[in-house]
């Protein structure tokens, strides 16, 4: 139910600012070379090892999904700034900045895993860098072998 409420307002989102016009996508390129794609000084770097049997659901990067159950609920973190969005089930919100966008690197060998936004899949291999706008919902499908080593850079304007 929520993942289907997450890709309603992917849509919403698409609609109004054309999200998926910032996704850019670059092959056999050296991690330190992505960085220097978007001149933000602000950038946070996570890194991940990803096994077999690792997914994501639908989201959005550094939001929370919140069920409702019918209450009306008041967060004092919450204000309108930070909603995002709601409806009578479900709100989605962040409590941190969001990042302007979102890169991801990836390293290894592995099968699966491709990365999903809502109008595509894109199979994703060693030494590639995709770019997206931060609020764009996406997944990640089920990495089925291989060990894959990703670098999660969120670029704050």
């Amino acid at each position: 139910m929520a993942q289907e409420f997450i890709k309603e307002f992917g849509k919403k989102l698409e609609e109004e600012y054309s999200l998926s016009s910032y996704r850019r996508i670059f092959y056999n390129i050296n991690f330190q070379d992505c960085l220097k794609i978007i001149n933000y000084k602000d950038v946070k770097i996570i890194e991940r090892k990803c096994e077999p049997g690792y997914y994501m659901n639908w989201h959005i990067d550094r939001t929370n999904v919140i069920k409702r159950n019918n209450k009306q609920f008041i967060y004092p973190e919450i204000n309108g700034k930070h909603l995002f969005y709601e409806s009578n089930k479900y709100l989605i919100y962040h409590k941190e900045i969001l990042p302007s966008y979102t890169g991801i690197y990836y390293e290894g060998y592995f099968e699966g895993g491709e990365l999903c936004f809502l109008d595509c899949k894109i199979k994703t291999f060693n030494k590639m860098f995709i770019l997206f706008d931060s609020r764009e919902v996406h997944s990640v499908l089920l990495q089925k072998s291989g060990q894959r080593n990703i670098k999660l850079c969120l670029f704050y304007e």
